[in-house]
Parts: structure tokens; sequence; C-alpha cells
């Protein structure tokens, strides 16, 4: 990038996509210099606007990047990337009737709307309005979100005639079996992502849910012929990296170098369980050098959240980054230790080192550099006591 730009020096696109190298690889004060002048360069330039409102929320400077975000909607309404990066902005400082009404722009609701053949629109119906109705919930995200976002179905269920979901089935094989009826062809269709807008989405649990017990009579075995107890769950990486993106920064991709983690589990005496999706070969043994023993690797889990969750409820304790088995240990009611990479997802919040999302999770947090020393340093002290 910066090759080209000493041959166009006054290109926007070019300075944007610099800008966005520098944020994934933490430079964000570099970021922030580089898109002030592009936006200096592109002044009505809307996506160039959002981007540097994003990297002023990368620095942590919220309320620039609130009010930068404002003007891009005063300028432009319909601009959904400012409406969804606004959704993020709000919905980490907890400012969620706010929050859930922007989060109606996210990127795969449009998508959503517009595969059924239908106009976008942030109108959602009300609970009143789907009282004595068939309600069908409909998963446009992915498994974690949809898991998530099911802690506002009760509401949902208590004014509807019936509750149906449309979800991915590796889900809907562990979710309540009252709601796996066929729906109705006459039901009303709501998007899991919406229910929150719709129910009036304050800080609540996440759903509760338990493993059938032959599942977990299985777990139990393979988990005694890996070694003795406490057990302790692995997870490094996850989301898809920015290099990847068909829809660039629309999901956080998170890593945490396994021989780091190894590293911070070396004075534990536990028996290590890999729950790591698509795990590299390289990345196995990396872990398990850094730790000092073996790593057992039931990557295989991830494709039957059946025995994912079950084996989940017999863990000691789980060190993972943000995925779809934090979503479902939480769900257990059971601890996990969260890897938080920065800038944090919004439902990690700015700076607590609890959720008020999923309760029973410890956070540790990247700094802002990129460093995990410090988050490290805490998480083998407290696995340590």
């Amino acid at each position: 990038m910066r090759s080209a730009l000493e041959i166009f020096p006054d290109e926007p696109d070019l300075l944007v996509n610099l800008a966005q190298v520098q944020r994934a690889t933490q430079r964000f004060r570099e970021a922030v210099a580089t898109l002030d002048r592009c936006v200096a360069l592109a002044p009505a330039h809307t996506g160039y606007r959002v981007t540097h409102a994003l990297a002023r929320l990368d620095l942590g400077e919220q309320d620039q990047a609130l009010a930068e975000l404002d003007g891009v909607i005063r300028d432009r309404p319909d601009a959904a990337d400012a409406h969804f990066g606004k959704a993020s902005l709000l919905l980490s400082t907890g400012r969620y009737a706010e929050g859930w009404r922007e989060y109606l722009w996210r990127p795969p609701r449009a998508r959503w709307l517009a595969a059924a053949g239908k106009p976008f629109t942030t109108a959602t119906p009300t609970l009143e309005e789907l009282r004595g109705r068939p309600v069908i919930i409909c998963g446009e995200q992915g498994l974690g979100d949809v898991l998530f976002f099911l802690r506002f179905a009760p509401p949902v269920e208590r004014v509807a005639a019936s509750l149906h979901l449309e979800i991915e089935p590796r889900l809907q094989a562990i979710l309540p079996a009252r709601w796996a009826l066929p729906p109705p062809s006459h039901g009303v269709r709501v998007l899991a992502g919406d229910l929150a807008a719709i129910v009036g989405g304050e800080a609540v649990p996440s759903l509760h849910l338990e493993p059938a017990a032959g599942r977990i009579e299985e777990a139990r075995e393979r988990l005694a012929r890996c070694g003795p107890p406490p057990y302790i769950g692995l997870t490094w990486q996850g989301g898809q990296h920015w290099e990847d993106m068909v829809e660039p920064g629309a999901t956080l991709f998170k890593r945490l170098a396994p021989e780091a983690l190894g590293g911070a589990l070396r004075q534990s005496r536990a028996t290590l369980i890999s729950i790591q999706r698509g795990s590299l070969p390289r990345d196995l043994a990396s872990l398990a050098s850094a730790a000092g023993r073996p790593v057992h690797d039931f990557s295989d889990v991830n494709d039957d959240l059946a025995a994912a969750l079950a084996v989940l409820s017999l863990l000691d304790d789980y060190v993972a980054v943000s995925n779809t088995n934090v979503h479902l240990r939480d769900a257990l009611g059971k601890p996990a230790r969260v890897l938080v990479t920065h800038p944090a997802e919004w439902r990690w919040g700015i700076e607590r080192e609890t959720s008020r999302w999923l309760t029973h999770a410890r956070v540790y947090r990247q700094a802002t550099g990129g460093a995990w020393d410090s988050a490290l340093a805490r998480l083998t002290a407290d696995l340590e006591v």
C-alpha cells in the first residue's frame, strides 16, 4: 500500500485500505492519521467517514466516534454501515434501548430480507401484535449469535399461540423439544436478531440448556481416557480472518497464539482438552510443547452440539476466545475464562472484567496495542488459586 501511495499519494481508496491493514494489525493511531488524510481528500464519502469513526472507537474514543457516526446519519439517513457501527458502540456502553434499534441495520438482516424478496425496513412487530399467533424464529446469523438472542424468546413464547424455529439443525438439536414442531404456513416470521428490539432487551441471562444424560456418560468416559481431572477446555481462535472477509469488518477475527496460551497453563495440573474447531496439527503441537504436556483433541464435537454440550458440562474450567462454545458454557451455568481481543465485540463491553450478558464468564482483555502479557499473567494467577 505504501509503495502504491508513492505513485498515487492522493488516492483515497489506497489510504482507506492502508488504514484497514493498520486497524487489523493493531496500529490504531496510525489508522486514524491515515483516515484523517483520506477523509480530507473525499469529505463527502460515507464509507470513509464511517471507517474513520470506527477507528476512533478502536482507540476508545467513544464520544468522538458517536458524534462522527451521528453526523454521517444526519447527512445520509440510509447509511446502514453508520447505523450498524452506532449499534456496536451503544451496546458496548450499555445503551440498549437505542442500540437494539440501530442493530436492525445489521448486514445479515438486510441480506435475509433481500433473499426473502422483502424491502428493507427497521419496523418490527410488537409483542401485542404477536399475541395469539404462531411465531417462527428464523436464524439469520451464526450459531453463537442465534443462541445469544434466543434468551429473548421466552417473553415471545408467553404471548404467542406457539413458538417454532427455523435454524441450523445442529443448534435445534440442543434446544427445547417443544420448539422443534414443524412451523405452520401461516406463522409470523421473526428474525432471532430482532428479538431484543421486540421485547425491549435489557441484559438478561442466557437461555438455560441441559445436556442429554446419555451424552454425558459418553463424554465422561472419553474424558477419563485422556487422564485424571481437573479438565480444562481450550479454544484459541474464532471468527473469520480479515483477509478472507467478503464484507470487511463484519466478523471479528480472534486469535491468541497457542504457544502463549500453553505457557499460561504450564503451572496448572489440569488435563488439557482442545475444543478448537479445525485445529491445525502445528497449533496443537505448539500448545502442548508450551504447556509441557499433551493436549487432547476434541474438535469433532463442534459438528455435534449435543456432544459439545455434554463435554462442556463436565469440564472444570474453560479458557477460550469468544465463540459458540462460550455461549453453550454460559447456558449450562458453568464458568469460563474468556480472552477478549481488542477492539472488543459489543457483548463484552468496554472495560469490565465480567459481561452483563454472559454472566458466568470472567474476561481477560488484550491491550490496545495487541499485547496479551497482562491478561495471561492474570489468567495464570487465577488458575493457580
